[in-house]
């Protein structure tokens, strides 16, 4: 998500239940909207979404 930084900003600066609204999409004809906010050290993402494809990824260990 391109907003993340954003979040990143906010959480720093002790911004507990900001709320930000965007769009994107538009030009491939898909106008998607979606809502991200601050609560209590979480971003939390809503919105409506289509499920386009599903699955799992397996990240290796750091160890």
């Amino acid at each position: 998500m391109r907003h993340h930084a954003v979040f990143d900003y906010a959480e720093e600066e002790g911004a507990d239940g900001l709320t930000i609204q965007s769009s994107q999409g538009q030009v491939l004809g898909r106008d998607g909207h979606i809502r991200l906010q601050i609560q209590q050290a979480a971003v939390l993402v809503g919105g409506q979404a289509v499920t386009c494809i599903d699955g799992s990824i397996q990240l290796p260990s750091l160890k």
